[in-house]
């Protein structure tokens, strides 16, 4: 326009939308008049001064893209962009800014009213406001200082580099300040708030997720119940926490915390009293007493968590500990002292290993001990071997197995091998570890029964007892032997000198060992023959030599094993006769083979031991007796003593893989007494002579030694373990009774039987034979 603009003399209002487009002058003439700048392009501020004349109010209303250069100083409305942009790169005052466009100031920036900003605004210089309300999907960046005397209601992204002061903040968006910021009131956060260097505000309430890596200084009350981050550090009256938070670097906290939320502590934590319904957790250092009847839970996977103070575990409260299964632990480290008053201690589910009576892992370490137990402790295994304990020493409260001994689930035999399983423990590798975890964390009570019961080598101390038995049948047809030295007729001498006589007997043996204290009890069936020799040096002494075979079968009631024993004996026998009172003298050695299979039946496991070992065995025996007689009535009350000595050899079970087992040499040693009496009277006929005899005696052992052996699993002799049979009878009762028939003078029948019985025990005994004199 190449002219002017002359106003009227009125109140007049002018808008000018394109910038300088005024060549002349423009004059608002008389009264308040209002000048709009709406344009596009460059305007000048220093141009106002020449050509707009008489106009008392000056405001900006942009549309289009606008470049301000020189001071301008505003008094009218709000400055809008709209769909455009305004660029200032000197200084702008004036009473409100309303952006809904893009706004950059270069220079210094002053509103004294609200700016309200829905669009993009900048300043990279001093900004200055009452009030700042940033909104939708708005960017504030203040790049300068900034001061806003009031609020801030930020619902977009607000970020500062430089020192911003606000009289309050309101956050609903995104704030970064990242420079040093003054909040004189409080902080109300629900959206994003970073606080990157220094921050002050009177308080906190954050229900958004708020983030401090410089340091924030709050003067009252932190409110946490969203998402609430320390790197830096935090400064406060009080904190109440209802939501995550996690302290990373320092929490100063001059007066009191409760957490009801989730309190990750991994730096630092000061506060006076740390009240606990909620979660606390973490790798860093408390300095608080902490009263809990929340959750507390050391480490972040697993860690310590240190306490500079005291820790109070009310009833209801939980203990959480993570654990490995190297033996690490979560650990609460506490200075002063722990005490717990219930509650429940949880951990997690008990690793797949071989455990130790008594392992343990340290939960609470207190410099001034550990008082009280935790009520109940969650996560069990679920095994019918392992449990887990707690046990409180001075200054640690452990987390301990308690381990059953396998013995625990057996009796007798079977028991004593599963504490000999026991001893593997910290041993046991490859498929015996395998074996051992599946007992631990397979199987149920029963079934480990059955495994250890099928796993029980007790079967073998029967041989023991069963040689004994065998070498005394054989011993046994001896001493009736010199029964039937005297021909029983009375008023004859004992023996006739010079005379020669032999004889031979078949011997039978059974015997029915019942299960006595858990402890198998056996069969025994013996079948064989003697032969001997024996010469009448005089009429008061005479003497022998006797040979026999024993073959014995044994057996285990409905238990798949068996074995047999192969005996070959031999014995010396003399009896001397004076007056009436005789003693009478055996010695015997036997040399036995022996064999058996043993079935090793348990959960699919089908295996057979097939072992054999060989033995010896030594016996001696020496009775006393008088003879009373009465008529044709012979009374013998008489006295004697026994020893045997069983030497066995060790072996080792083939057949059996690592379940195999290896047995020791031993020794069975027995020493007996006996006491009793026998009665006889002979019946004679014109061809023939009869004598029966009946006795009764008591046999009562004055040492001897159990039957037992020392195994030891294949590869594990360091471990061996000891095996007891059922014991062997200290107490007998016997009954005899035989019948010896002359059918010519140097030709004599014999048949006898014997009855042995105790508790639980019966041995039968029946031998026949014959007898020729020389």
């Amino acid at each position: 326009m190449g002219g002017g603009i002359f106003a009227g003399d009125a109140d007049d209002t002018v808008y000018i939308l394109h910038g300088s487009c005024v060549a002349g002058v423009v004059d608002g003439q008389e009264g308040a008049d209002n000048l709009y700048f709406g344009a596009s392009g460059t305007i000048d501020s220093s141009s106002i001064g020449a050509k707009y004349l008489n106009f008392e109010n000056l405001g900006l209303y942009v549309d289009g893209d606008t470049w301000l250069t020189g001071d301008w100083i505003l008094n009218l409305e709000s400055t809008v962009t709209s769909g455009g942009s305004l660029t200032l790169n000197s200084s702008l005052s004036g009473p409100s800014l309303n952006n809904q466009g893009t706004a950059t100031f270069n220079g210094p920036v002053s509103f004294s009213s609200q700016v309200t900003n829905s669009g993009a605004l900048s300043a990279t210089d001093t900004f200055s406001a009452n009030s700042l309300e940033n909104t939708g999907s708005a960017t504030a960046t203040f790049d300068g200082n900034t001061t806003i005397d009031d609020g801030v209601n930020n619902s977009g992204t607000l970020s500062s580099s430089s020192t911003f002061s606000a009289g309050s903040l309101n956050n609903s968006g995104t704030v970064g300040f990242y420079g040093v910021t003054n909040i004189n009131g409080g902080v109300m956060n629900t959206g994003t708030l970073n606080a990157a260097n220094h921050l002050t505000a009177s308080n906190l309430g954050n229900k958004g997720r708020a983030y401090f890596s410089g340091k924030a200084v709050i003067g009252g009350k932190v409110s946490n119940q969203g998402y609430l981050e320390v790197n830096g550090s935090l400064g406060a009256k009080n904190l109440t926490n209802s939501g995550p938070a996690v302290i990373n670097g320092r929490a100063l906290i001059a007066g009191s915390t409760q957490n009801s939320g989730t309190l990750n502590v991994n730096g630092l934590l000061s506060t006076v009293t740390l009240a606990n319904t909620g979660l606390i957790n973490g790798t860093g250092v408390i300095h608080s007493d902490i009263i809990n009847a929340g959750v507390i839970s050391p480490g972040n996977s697993i860690g310590t968590l240190n306490v500079a103070s005291s820790v109070t575990f009310e009833p209801g409260s939980t203990f959480i500990a993570e654990r490995g299964g190297n033996g690490s632990c979560d650990l609460l480290s506490v200075s002063g002292m722990v005490t717990i008053n219930g509650g429940t201690l949880s951990t997690t589910s008990l690793p797949r290993a071989l455990y130790t009576d008594g392992f343990s892992w340290e939960l609470i370490t207190a410099g001034d001990g550990v008082s009280g137990a935790f009520d109940y402790i969650e996560c069990q295994p679920n095994s019918a071997v392992l449990s887990l304990g707690q046990k409180a020493e001075g200054s640690t409260l452990n987390l301990v197995v308690n381990r059953r001994s396998y013995g625990e689930f057996g009796t007798g035999g079977a028991a004593q091998t599963g504490r000999g399983l026991d001893s593997l423990m910290p041993l046991a590798l490859g498929q015996m570890e395998n074996f051992l975890l599946s007992l631990d964390f397979g199987l149920k009570a029963n079934q480990i029964g059955q495994v250890i019961s099928a796993l029980n080598p007790e079967m073998y101390t029967a041989f023991s007892a069963a040689s004994l038995n065998s070498g005394e049948l054989f011993d046994k047809a001896m001493a009736w032997r010199m029964q039937d030295l005297p021909k029983r007729r009375p008023n004859t001498e004992t023996h006739a000198s010079g005379g020669w006589n032999m004889w031979a007997r078949a011997l039978g043996l059974w015997v029915d060992q019942d299960q006595t204290n858990g402890f198998r009890g056996y069969g025994q069936s013996t079948g064989g023959g003697a032969l001997g020799a024996d010469y009448a040096l005089n009429h008061w002494l005479a003497a022998g030599l006797a040979a026999g075979v024993t073959r014995s079968h044994l057996s285990w009631g409905n238990v798949n094993y068996a074995g047999e024993i192969y005996a070959l004996h031999t014995g010396f026998y003399a009896k001397a006769a004076y007056q009436g009172g005789y003693a009478r003298l055996t010695a015997s050695y036997a040399r036995l083979d022996n064999s058996a299979s043993r079935q090793i039946n348990f959960q699919g496991t089908h295996l057979s031991a097939k072992p054999g070992f060989e033995a010896d065995l030594f016996a001696a025996s020496l009775t006393l007796g008088y003879e009373l007689r009465f008529e044709k009535w012979l009374f013998e009350p008489k006295a004697g003593l026994k020893f045997q000595s069983l030497q066995e050899q060790g072996f080792t079970e083939n057949g059996a893989g690592f379940l195999g087992l290896n047995i020791a040499d031993r020794d069975t040693n027995s020493l007996g007494s006996n006491l009793g009496f026998g009665l006889s009277r002979p019946f004679k006929t014109e061809s023939w002579e009869i004598l029966p005899t009946l006795e009764f005696s008591w046999l009562h052992r004055l040492e001897h030694d159990r039957p037992s052996l020392q195994a030891a699993f294949k590869g594990y002799g360091s471990a061996p373990f000891t095996v007891y049979g059922a014991d062997l009878p200290q107490d007998l009762w016997l009954t005899e009774a035989g019948i010896q028939m002359s059918v010519q003078p140097d030709l004599d029948l014999y048949l006898h039987y014997n009855l042995a019985w105790a508790d639980d025990y019966q041995a039968q005994a029946l031998t026949a034979g014959l007898t020729i004199s020389f």
